[in-house]
């Protein structure tokens, strides 16, 4: 028993001393491989580093002192053998070498990598095609092989590529050959891009739509839009519709004003009799000939002559914003676009032209297609402003002196026009009008100046907030930057006291402005006294207005 123990200790001890010297054995001939490796890729980098300092070493004067005779050997055997293809065959061998040593070995080309090395042969061939009339002359192969080994030009695919050229040539022709090459092309594409024929001819047939008919995709995606804008609102009228309660109570505040109830009683005291405003007719006499009397020394002291110094422009305030921004420039955008998109829903094939944004409206001038008629658009006022989200449109069909239309939809900010920017400009500065005065601007931003003179009756009437104050000062200030007070005498009444008190001790006056409703009685007769006379001035001479009578 004792004997088998040993024995079976010395066989274990055999077999660990045999399995740690396999180990040994395995481990160094994986070190010696890995070297292995790392050897064989520093050749192959090695190999075509020298390859191409060959190539581009006939570029310098002296080729051989860059790489010896054996580089001006391999420049002109690879040259000769793969022309234009020989700049890159050694970035190939330089590849190799760096997925050597990375791999350890076990290179793996994916199909994108043969994808490459087909482009690269089509090239070759494509450019052997181009120049094969140059080297095959006569019909025979070899004459042409020489001539092209022995040619100063690297321009050819080289003697491989002429070697598949030749028989493509004779068998295929030129075009047939050409057609060849583009099928290899379409193959090496879609092995490098990984994308089957099927989705790159769909992807190029996109691209050629895009390109062709861009105008009709716009019409297109605009009609789906609008279209399926008409679907909402219409399913949207459905649900209203359908949740529409029909015992819903309506309430008509007209009849409620005629309701049979018996009126409240009030506690009110009896009012006094009516007495009249002005207490008698002699106060007011009174008073109107001492407005009448002021007036005339005023008119009479008014002949002594004194040189009038306008206002200074600069007590004006300057409009800093007149250029557009850039978010104003999109948003205009895509209202055109919008309102291109609406008016083609419907039917109405037309185009934005131009867009003016004014003060405070933006004019959109459109060109109807050929066949639209101008009242379909005329028409559609009320549809453009809920797709537009605006309170109203107004359409001018057609703009005058041009062949479009024209949609003005209010502005959502209002930009003020200033003073200062009329009466700067020339229709106001060199205006002929006797009495010329600043309106504004119209819609394409033109300063706006009309004559006083023809407008006698003018009446400035409109709802509160709407500028009639604004009016009035724009008009006298108007005539205090153009005209002198010998041109223009003023007489200025203000009920509400607060509105022309600031023009008070202007020279253009003839009495200080009239606040007192008594004493505007008095100014106010002294005018039509003085218009009658002014009147009977015209008959006696025959003539219509003051022009004439003082030429």
């Amino acid at each position: 028993m004792a004997k088998k123990s040993k024995d079976q200790d010395k066989k274990q001890e055999k077999s660990k001393k045999s399995r740690s010297s396999t180990a040994k054995i395995n481990a160094g001939a994986e070190g010696k491989t890995e070297k292995n490796f790392d050897v064989t890729g520093i050749m192959l980098i090695t190999l075509g580093v020298l390859i191409l300092l060959s190539l581009f070493s006939s570029l310098f004067s002296n080729p051989s002192s860059l790489s010896g005779t054996i580089g001006i050997f391999l420049n002109k055997f690879f040259t000769g053998m793969l022309g234009l293809g020989a700049y890159i065959f050694p970035v190939f061998f330089i590849f190799i070498g760096l997925n050597y040593i990375a791999t350890r070995g076990k290179l793996k080309f994916n199909q994108r990598f043969y994808g490459i090395i087909l482009l690269v042969i089509c090239t070759l061939l494509f450019i052997e095609m181009l120049v094969l009339p140059h080297y095959y002359k006569d019909g025979y192969l070899a004459d042409a092989i020489i001539a092209q080994f022995n040619g100063d030009s690297t321009f050819h695919g080289g003697i491989i590529a002429l070697l598949i050229t030749v028989p493509l040539y004779q068998l295929f022709g030129k075009w047939g050959s050409y057609i060849i090459f583009i099928a290899l092309y379409i193959i090496a594409v879609t092995l490098i891009s990984e994308v089957t024929l099927k989705d790159l001819i769909s992807k190029g047939k996109e691209y050629f739509a895009k390109e062709e008919n861009q105008e009709k995709s716009e019409i297109k995606i605009g009609n789906e839009v609008a279209v399926e804008q008409v679907k909402e609102s219409a399913s949207v009228s459905q649900d209203f519709s359908t949740k529409l309660d029909p015992k819903i109570k309506i309430i008509d505040f007209m009849k409620s004003m005629e309701s049979g109830e018996e009126p409240i009683e009030t506690h009110e005291k009896p009012r006094s009799p009516k007495r009249e405003v002005f207490e008698d007719q002699k106060h007011r006499e009174v008073i109107n000939t001492e407005i009448e009397e002021e007036i005339q020394i005023n008119t009479s002291s008014s002949n002594i002559h004194y040189e009038y110094q306008y206002p200074s422009i600069d007590l004006l305030s300057k409009n800093e914003a007149l250029n557009l921004k850039k978010g104003d420039k999109k948003e205009l955008l895509n209202s055109a676009n919008k309102l291109q998109e609406t008016l083609l829903s419907f039917g109405v094939e037309a185009k934005v032209i131009q867009v003016t944004k004014g003060p405070s409206v933006t004019r959109f001038e459109l060109q109807p297609n050929v066949g639209v008629k101008v009242s379909k658009i005329v028409n559609l006022s009320d549809d453009i402003a809920l797709n537009l989200a605006s309170s109203g449109v107004r359409i001018e069909a057609p703009i005058p002196g041009k062949a479009a239309v024209g949609i003005e939809v209010p502005n959502k900010d209002l930009t003020p026009v200033f003073l200062r920017e009329v009466i700067e400009a020339e229709e106001f500065s060199k205006s002929n009008k006797n009495l010329a005065f600043c309106l504004g601007k119209d819609i394409g931003g033109n300063c706006i100046v009309s004559d006083l003179t023809k407008m006698p009756h003018l009446l400035i009437a409109g709802a509160t907030g709407s500028g009639k104050s604004v009016c009035v000062n724009t008009l006298l200030m108007s005539l205090l930057y153009k005209y002198s007070p010998e041109d223009v005498k003023l007489l200025l009444i203000d009920p509400k006291v607060v509105e022309l008190n600031i023009y008070n001790g202007i020279p253009h006056l003839l009495i200080p402005v009239v606040t007192d409703p008594k004493k505007a009685a008095g100014a106010l007769n002294w005018a039509v006294n003085e218009m009658t006379r002014r009147y009977k001035v015209f008959a006696d001479n025959n003539v219509r207005n003051i022009e004439a009578t003082m030429t």
